[in-house]
């Protein structure tokens, strides 16, 4: 896979990437084999399941086993993303006034070291690193290659490249903050945006449609002399939560990942 060794190293897995192939492919077969004997019990007591669709899902969900391993970095480099990307705008402007009263970068970086989130995690290895022995500004650099935040990378390489050039960091933080700041309340109006026809929309399937739809039911079911049983109604009632449980994850996917 091309990528991969990047893909594990924002994910803070430390494999290399033949060793996690491996480990994906066992851990895949095992949790397979696991399910397919599950299945096999059942078909042999219940329902009887033929030899041939018994393959055909076995093959499937080893694929499916195969593919969720394999796309683990990537769930694992999200997750971090969106807690460095919560607490960034936060943590930077701790930092713009550390650096207005003058305090050392290392310092700095050890006070952001503390924070107990994934962005704590990463200035906490810049300074260990630094307690070993490693410059400064190799530590950094490594971090920005490390860091699945793309706004974590632009703080950090403004920080590199002030030690590098001896520029000025109060501002080009200040700038950088900035930035990010505005880039959070476009999103933010963005996702508002998208918020007004999702809950229009939540309105008519989950709310209007399924109380008009069992009230009209009732009725029809009466003219008719269909009988509506307990089990019908739980039915309904699943089948309502399944659909607002679908709203609620779409609106909390799409929520931005900001903190101002």
């Amino acid at each position: 896979m091309p990528g991969l060794q990047d893909l594990l190293l924002k994910a803070g897995i430390n494999k290399k990437p033949t060793q996690f192939l491996k480990d994906s492919l066992i851990s895949s077969f095992i949790l397979t084999t696991f399910l397919v004997g599950l299945m096999v019990i059942v078909s042999l007591k219940i329902i009887h399941i033929q030899f041939l669709i018994l393959s055909i899902a076995s093959f499937v969900l080893l694929m499916v086993m195969i593919g969720f391993f394999l796309n683990a970095p990537n769930m694992m480099i999200l997750k971090k993303r969106k807690q460095i990307d919560e607490v960034i705008i936060g943590l930077g402007r701790q930092m713009l006034i550390q650096v207005r009263s003058g305090i050392p970068i290392y310092d700095i970086l050890r006070f952001a070291s503390k924070q107990k989130n994934e962005a704590g995690k990463t200035f906490l290895e810049i300074t260990n690193k630094v307690s070993l022995g490693i410059d400064l500004e190799i530590a950094i650099a490594e971090a920005v290659e490390k860091t699945p935040s793309e706004k974590l990378q632009r703080i950090l390489s403004q920080i590199l490249n002030s030690l590098n050039t001896g520029s000025q960091l109060a501002s080009s933080i200040e700038n950088l903050i900035d930035q990010i700041t505005d880039e959070a309340i476009v999103e933010i109006q963005k996702y508002g945006k998208k918020l007004n026809p999702i809950a229009m929309f939540y309105m008519m399937i989950a709310v209007i449609v399924p109380t008009l739809g069992v009230t009209m039911l009732i009725v029809i079911s009466s003219f008719l002399a269909l009988q509506i049983t307990l089990v019908h109604l739980i039915l309904m009632v699943v089948l309502i939560g399944f659909i607002q449980l679908i709203f609620i994850s779409v609106i909390k996917k799409g929520r931005p990942n900001v903190n101002i």
